[in-house]
């Protein structure tokens, strides 16, 4: 007789193929049989392919079914989910899952906080980005690179936010490891959006971490921060 890993198994195959309707038939027939139960792999298995297929709903629904089946979801899983919604553009649904993540205990991943920062950028929602980014690295334990930081500090820019970039600014040299040309990076952009004042905040914070500046760094400052 067919057991769950062998059933999962089989599933897998028909998500990799492209054939989800077929693997969650097989999913159905599991639960009318009752024989072979569905396990976290298998939720796993069919959250992933029905996200990466952007059917959501069909994702939630397998996240209700699991819990009401007693299997405790882990990071993988909410992550499969949050990142759906970062291709659906649902940030609301995103905030929802990460904090039912948090508050049942499974911890989150960089992975959770960089998919996460990029839906709220996306959804023009800066401000609660740099709020995260401010606080679950450190509650979590969490290191984030730094080109998520970096992402979220030239929307800031762009935005002409200057004073919150330059707090996120602060943030990420306190909590990850920017390259050198980073630091450029943003100079250029600060120079690009004609922000005089941000630029100096960025040039006085990045010399109070005592931070080497690197050439293109130190051509941006000789140019004073403007572009004509």
């Amino acid at each position: 007789p067919m057991n769950t890993v062998l059933l999962t198994t089989l599933m897998k195959g028909l998500a990799q193929a492209g054939r989800i309707d077929q693997a969650m038939e097989i999913y159905k027939r599991m639960l009318i049989d009752g024989e072979a139960m569905p396990d976290l792999v298998t939720f796993s298995v069919l959250i992933k392919a029905n996200c990466k297929a952007e059917r959501q709903d069909v994702a939630m629904g397998l996240l209700n079914a699991m819990k009401k089946a007693g299997v405790q979801p882990d990071a993988y899983i909410y992550n499969h989910l949050i990142a759906g919604c970062a291709d659906l553009a649902k940030a609301q649904q995103a905030k929802q899952l990460y904090q039912e993540m948090v508050s049942s205990g499974v911890k989150p991943t960089h992975v959770t906080l960089s998919v996460l920062v990029r839906i709220l950028e996306r959804g023009r929602l800066l401000k609660e980005a740099s709020a995260l980014l401010e606080t679950e690295p450190v509650a979590h334990g969490i290191v984030v690179e730094a080109r998520v930081y970096l992402q979220l500090l030239r929307a800031h820019l762009r935005e002409r936010q200057g004073r919150h970039a330059a707090r996120l600014y602060r943030v990420m040299l306190a909590h990850s490891s920017p390259t050198d040309d980073m630091t450029a990076d943003i100079l250029d952009c600060c120079a690009k959006m004609n922000l005089p004042e941000t630029f100096a905040d960025i040039v006085d914070i990045a010399r109070e971490a005592g931070l080497r500046f690197s050439p293109r760094a130190a051509e941006a400052i000789s140019r004073g921060g403007t572009r004509r």
